[in-house]
């Protein structure tokens, strides 16, 4: 089980990002020195929640109380998409 804070795009990042060294090896160690480096990890945490017969674990993406939504206006909202895992 998984648990990533998402009350904002930030958090959601960061969450992403921790899980990243968790649940890849060869992150281990690894330094977050840019906004680009974060990205690629978080793809890679996406890329392993996605892959076929991978499907023994929980995401639980807690606090996503205001999401940015088609025709429903939002301060504060973000879409959450981008950010989960894909599946088929």
């Amino acid at each position: 089980m998984f648990r990533v804070n998402t009350k904002d795009e930030t958090s959601l990042r960061q969450g992403l990002a921790a899980l990243g060294m968790v649940i890849s090896p060869e992150s281990a160690g690894l330094t977050i020195q840019s906004a680009d480096d974060k990205m690629l990890l978080i793809e890679r945490v996406r890329r392993w929640l996605s892959e076929p017969g991978n499907d023994r674990w929980l995401l639980i993406l807690d606090n996503y109380d205001d999401p940015q939504l088609h025709g429903i206006p939002s301060a504060s909202g973000y879409d959450i998409r981008p950010f989960v895992p894909i599946r088929a």
